[in-house]
């Protein structure tokens, strides 16, 4: 598949909300609320049978943004570039209303809770023409949440946590993620810069995603 375009703004996710971006896109229409799933302080439980029922991790949102980035890729006129921008930023959006809804709003941050839901996104789009689009917003989404991670850790032992889950998302072969670890270390380190993370971690990041994925079996 093809990495993003160099040079586009990538869309954010909001703090709160989690729509982001895409709140100003879809302003038209109010703005689901997914469901809290279960305890917001228990660990994140099994997922769903997402093969069983696909449409737990499908939303308006995704659909929408698609429709957008094959409308933005025929058009040739100025408002091609906006359209595919909008629909990025409602791909993103959707996927971040799924993974509240699978693994709860208090989980979505966590990368081994929300990598899953992810994976569950990814395999009830499968069939789509355009699921490139859908593996670009799954690896921003995780992008974001790792960065984050990294950015908020307190003390030695959740940034060495976060630094394992940067080399996690790196490096995973598991699941339908079909973006190669050389892509998705290219995300994470624009993202870490973007989030603003110490340049020394992001360094050390880097370093320690380079190794793992030198010496992968």
């Amino acid at each position: 598949m093809s990495p993003r375009i160099e040079g586009e703004p990538a869309p954010t996710i909001g703090e709160n909300s989690g729509i982001g971006s895409a709140q100003a896109t879809a302003k038209s229409r109010p703005a689901q609320t997914p469901p809290k799933s279960g305890n917001a302080n228990a660990p994140c439980g099994q997922l769903p049978d997402i093969a069983r029922n696909p449409g737990r991790a499908r939303v308006s949102e995704i659909d929408e943004g698609l429709e957008k980035l094959n409308i933005g890729g025929i058009r040739t006129d100025d408002r091609a570039t906006a359209l595919k921008l909008e629909g990025e930023s409602q791909v993103l959006a959707g996927i971040d209303l799924v993974v509240s809804r699978l693994v709860g709003e208090n989980h979505r941050k966590d990368y081994v809770c929300a990598k899953p839901a992810t994976d569950a996104i990814l395999v009830a789009h499968s069939n789509r023409k355009n699921v490139a689009a859908v593996v670009n917003g799954v690896n921003e989404y995780l992008q974001v949440w790792v960065s984050d991670g990294l950015k908020v850790a307190k003390n030695n032992s959740q940034l060495a946590k976060a630094k394992g889950n940067a080399v996690k998302y790196v490096t995973d072969k598991t699941g339908p993620n079909s973006m190669d670890a050389g892509h998705r270390l290219k995300g994470l380190v624009d993202a870490m810069k973007r989030a603003n993370v110490d340049p020394k971690i992001i360094d050390e990041v880097k370093a320690k995603c380079e190794q793992a994925i030198t010496y992968e079996p």
